[in-house]
């Protein structure tokens, strides 16, 4: 049996891995925890901001070129954002989505959205490449 340790070995565990693992790899920049709201909801039109907290491991600094989609709940595109940012070595960011050309912040609005509800579950997606 795989999922014991064996216990008729003549040596004492004092360590190692007795289970299976999984071994996740990174990239040396990635989006680490993506923070979406939505300050406004309404039927005919919604609001929403999204900030992508970005990190770097690797030892220099880099531009890095972030693109976001929104996806509706039928896996349409409805909106693209593109942003440029310069992470330093070991640097974390976060970097308001569609903003990183301006200082003054703009939300996206999502016209017709599919609302969520018991009943009908909408979800919608964002996707960072």
């Amino acid at each position: 049996d795989y999922d014991v340790a064996p216990h008729t070995a003549d040596y004492n565990f004092q360590g190692g891995l007795y289970r299976d693992v999984h071994v996740l790899i990174w990239e040396q920049h990635f989006v680490k925890t993506p923070k979406i709201h939505t300050p406004s909801v309404t039927p005919t039109q919604a609001t929403v901001s999204v900030t992508a907290v970005l990190r770097s491991k690797s030892g220099s600094a880099k531009t890095l070129r972030l693109q976001t989609n929104i996806l509706n709940p039928l896996g349409e595109i409805i909106h693209t954002a593109h942003d440029t940012v310069v992470l330093a070595s070991s640097e974390q960011r976060n970097v308001l989505v569609g903003n990183s050309s301006t200082n003054n912040p703009k939300l996206i609005t999502i016209n017709q959205p599919y609302l969520w509800s018991p009943e009908k579950p909408h979800q919608y997606t964002a996707q960072f490449t």
